[in-house]
């Protein structure tokens, strides 16, 4: 996996990619709880708007509060260019639950698709806030995105059977 990071500040993530398919159809994956659930989860509760909840479960056997992105927020839209959420650390570091950083979504129109611009700003100091940072890292890098990736391109993320995607190349 390769991202860009800014080595001067590691306080956020940063991805770039291609897809071939039309911002259109980007946006509407993004903005859509059908669209969510071909990559993110197949368990969204979202409502597309600014302070709309943005509730994407990971685990449902856990408590309440540890099951995934509970109260996270949309921040921010604007149709087929951008979208901006909160999010929250994982349940495994509890330290940092109750706290959000942002994510920051930008589509960009290219002869051949679309450039999605993901960004998830706000990680702080600490080695529990670098812990945090590492773990999207991965999240985002690995899972959520070459997800993201093959929903667009090739269709809905097979929940049962669950195949492990190819690595991104990320500019």
């Amino acid at each position: 996996m390769r991202t860009h990071l800014n080595q001067e500040c590691a306080h956020e993530l940063y991805f770039e990619f291609e897809v071939r398919v039309p911002v259109e159809e980007v946006w509407k994956v993004l903005t859509t709880e059908a669209g969510l659930r071909s990559f993110f989860s197949p368990h969204v509760e979202a409502e597309f708007y600014p302070g709309g909840k943005f509730l994407i479960l990971f685990d449902l056997e856990a408590p309440e509060g540890q099951r995934g992105s509970e109260g996270m927020h949309i921040l921010a839209m604007e149709e087929n260019r951008f979208l901006s959420f909160t999010w929250n650390s994982p349940p495994v570091i509890q330290s940092l639950r109750d706290q959000m950083t942002t994510v920051l979504v930008h589509l960009e129109p290219i002869d051949k698709g679309t450039r999605i611009i993901f960004r998830n700003i706000g990680y702080g100091y600490s080695k529990e806030w670098q812990k945090s940072r590492a773990y999207f890292e991965n999240a985002w890098g690995n899972i959520v995105l070459p997800r993201l990736k093959h929903a667009l391109e090739k269709g809905p993320y097979d929940w049962v059977s669950r195949p492990k995607l190819p690595e991104m190349d990320y500019k």
